[in-house]
């Protein structure tokens, strides 16, 4: 399992919205730098049957990946495979309207140029001045929960390294139910920013699905999952390898399912809990010795 990563921009009908959106800023409280997620409530989620994610929001000024843009790669996307997309005359359409915003990217990329925009692990924009004519949009970052699937595996391949042993073997990829969860919060983020009068969504679709920016946000997770079956899991609920009495396994491999946050403190929370539970077994052992 990973967090594959969907990015898309929120166009806000009020650009007084930036002087309102402290909590979405990089901030210390006591002393632990925090930033504010938007997240789906736990009873639409429920309800939809969709998997867990949360969204980081970034302002961005004015032409950051405009809609013209956007459509422009639409179009040019669906040209290079030979077919022409779904509202073919409405991407069309927005892209003449926004011949300025694009002819302005294009200059940029050319001569190099990159865009001012605020450094998002720093954070800090919110205290600077006349926010709503430096930005036009927010740039949303939104990393999903991948589902458990058995299909997902490491394995041995039958090719050999210099050293004659088995060379690994992944085989990894979303599924249906990862691409349901992905697309139909996008849908539902889309229906409730309208319907609040927030603003609007852009979002890049491939195939039905919104564009996913990154498949992997480097949290490998799963393949010795935890489970009290051992014909549904590697290790018991203390680590400890099932059918072996010394060998434990400490990690994110151990989870059953990866959630959509950052796993590296629950790593950590798990392997003290391992310590402490192999400690335990060391001292009983030893007192049985003795």
């Amino acid at each position: 399992m990973d967090h594959p990563g969907v990015t898309y921009m929120f166009i806000p009908q009020d650009r007084n919205i930036f002087n309102s959106m402290s909590v979405y800023d990089m901030r210390q409280v006591n002393g632990i730098s925090v930033k504010g997620k938007v997240i789906l409530d736990e009873a639409v989620k429920r309800r939809e049957k969709l998997l867990n994610s949360g969204a980081l929001i970034h302002p961005r000024p004015k032409g950051f990946r405009s809609e013209a843009i956007s459509s422009l790669k639409v179009l040019m996307t669906s040209l290079r495979r030979g077919k022409l997309p779904k509202d073919t005359f409405r991407h069309l359409g927005t892209a003449i309207a926004g011949t300025d915003d694009i002819v302005r990217s294009a200059y940029n990329h050319l001569l190099k140029i990159k865009p001012i925009v605020p450094n998002d692990l720093e954070g800090g924009w919110f205290h600077l001045p006349n926010k709503e004519k430096m930005f036009a949009s927010f740039q949303v970052s939104q990393m999903f929960e991948q589902s458990p699937d058995p299909a997902n595996r490491v394995m041995l391949s039958d090719e050999c390294d210099r050293l004659e042993l088995p060379k690994l073997k992944l085989r990894w990829g979303l599924n249906e139910l990862d691409y349901f969860s992905i697309r139909r919060t996008k849908e539902i983020f889309q229906e409730e920013f309208l319907r609040l009068g927030l603003g609007r969504i852009l979002v890049d679709w491939e195939d039905g699905v919104p564009f996913i920016s990154a498949t992997t946000a480097h949290h490998h997770m799963g393949t010795t999952r935890m489970h009290t079956d051992p014909k549904q899991g590697v290790v018991d609920e203390n680590s400890r390898v099932h059918g072996i009495s010394n060998l434990f396994v400490a990690g994110s491999s151990v989870f059953p399912t990866g959630g959509y946050i950052n796993p590296t403190l629950t790593i950590i929370a798990m392997t003290v809990r391992l310590a402490d539970h192999v400690k335990q077994v060391m001292v009983s052992s030893a007192a049985k010795v003795g």
